[in-house]
């Protein structure tokens, strides 16, 4: 889904970001976001760090103990792609010969992009696509311009259009939605920000348990420190 050379990741324009929440702990967010990603994205994209099993897991498929993960996994997300091993690392099945003919290079793996751009940033590229004949796609991005990829979410979204008069840096004045998608902008909104929450469990998917641990070793930390500094009144209280 997020076609573009790796050697200009740094391309972007003065667009502002959209602001989203995500909840790293909402399992049907991020089981909805993984259902996007396989259905729109994995035929391009892949996710070189994360393995069918662990994704699963971290996903709490195998709460189901009647059925295997792999059983799990094609039920839930790929209905159409056999041959899934449940310990393979989640790759693009396209060739990559295919790849740099149809798109002139190797779509990037998308298993750190949540990390190096943010999800922010995520969710105001999938709202920046507008049309423009003139690519060869048939459409730009305002956030991130020349884009090499196409607009994989448009039957959702609908059509965008650049409003050439306006200035601003909010994609909200700048594009104009001329013909409506299958969702209305709501809909729309929280799809890709279920997407941009799955992604950023794919950056790190121990973020959850490390901020848990942070705080309990700052409350910790603030009980021995409030034990010692008593300790110390009460060794010096004797010397005083």
């Amino acid at each position: 889904m997020f076609i573009f050379c790796i050697s200009n990741l740094n391309a972007s324009s003065n667009i502002n970001l959209n602001k989203i929440t995500i909840n790293l702990e909402n399992t049907q967010s991020l089981q909805r976001g993984a259902k996007v990603f396989f259905d729109q994205c994995q035929g391009c994209h892949g996710l070189k760090y994360m393995r069918y099993s662990d994704l699963a897991i971290g996903l709490k498929l195998n709460e189901q103990k009647d059925k295997g993960l792999e059983q799990l996994i094609k039920e839930k997300f790929m209905h159409s792609i056999d041959g899934i091993n449940d310990n393979n690392y989640i790759l693009s099945p396209m060739y990559k010969e295919n790849a740099i003919k149809w798109f002139g290079k190797i779509p990037p793996d998308l298993s750190l992009i949540s990390r190096y751009k943010g999800t922010n940033w995520l969710f105001t590229y999938m709202k920046s696509f507008y049309k423009d004949p003139a690519r060869p796609f048939g459409v730009n991005n305002l956030l991130f311009p020349d884009v090499g990829m196409p607009h994989i979410l448009l039957k959702y979204q609908g059509i965008q259009i650049l409003k050439h008069d306006q200035h601003s840096d909010k994609i909200e004045d700048l594009l104009e939605l001329i013909e409506n998608g299958e969702l209305s902008e709501d809909e729309y909104n929280a799809m890709i920000t279920d997407l941009a929450t799955f992604l950023s469990y794919i950056g790190e998917p121990i973020q959850v348990e490390r901020k848990n641990i942070g705080t309990f070793v700052l409350i910790f930390l603030i009980i021995l420190t409030i034990v010692l500094y008593m300790l110390k009144k009460e060794f010096w209280s004797d010397i005083k």
